[in-house]
């Protein structure tokens, strides 16, 4: 038997209770608390993306770990807006233009806009 990978999709022909609607967020193996969650998350995501490159344009240049301690993402988990700065890096809109040290002691990237 194949191990599944960590990456492994929801097959949208398998996907659990109209989960198809949040691939790429979920993988085969998730627990249906994390398709209940992206399920949540979904509708919001294109308004996200909007809120992280407003936060940009207003803040300027930051890491993952700035962007995420903003006041505008208090309701949100660090790794929603993680997730939400990566694919506006995947659509081009956002590069990474220098490295810093974060809080840990660990280099992260500074991103910034296109």
């Amino acid at each position: 038997m194949k191990q599944q990978s960590l990456f492994d999709l929801v097959n949208p022909a398998s996907a659990p209770n109209g989960a198809s609607c949040v691939l790429g967020m979920i993988r085969q193996s998730d627990h249906h608390t994390a398709v209940d969650a992206a399920a949540v998350i979904e509708p919001k995501r294109t308004e996200l993306h909007q809120r992280v490159l407003d936060a940009f344009v207003r803040h300027g240049n930051m890491t993952d770990e700035q962007l995420e301690q903003l006041p505008e993402f208090n309701s949100f988990g660090p790794s929603t807006i993680r997730k939400r700065r990566s694919e506006l890096y995947q659509q081009k809109a956002l590069f990474p233009v220098s490295e810093a040290v974060n809080s840990r002691g660990r280099k992260m990237w500074v991103w910034g806009l296109l």
